[in-house]
């Protein structure tokens, strides 16, 4: 999961992981808990200032070619 604020070629970025397999079940992603991804000028995401919420698979942990469904349901922004 990522946060984006504008700015510079790709923006700012913050991230944190988060593991899927194929058991249904809750997943909190605190933004306190969220860490920079590449050059952010803060260490923790700058709510405010956040544009997008991105939903990031990656190829660390996926093959090439997979294919699978992700369910976004129920979601909550909280303080």
């Amino acid at each position: 999961v990522q946060l984006r604020r504008p700015g510079g070629p790709a923006g700012e970025r913050w991230h944190r992981s988060v593991y899927l397999d194929t058991a249904r079940r809750e997943v909190t992603v605190l933004f306190a808990d969220m860490t920079a991804w590449g050059f952010a000028a803060e260490p923790r995401p700058v709510l405010p200032a956040v544009d997008s919420v991105l939903f990031v698979v990656d190829m660390l942990n996926t093959a090439l070619g997979s294919n699978g469904q992700l369910w976004l349901d129920d979601i909550q922004y909280a303080r």
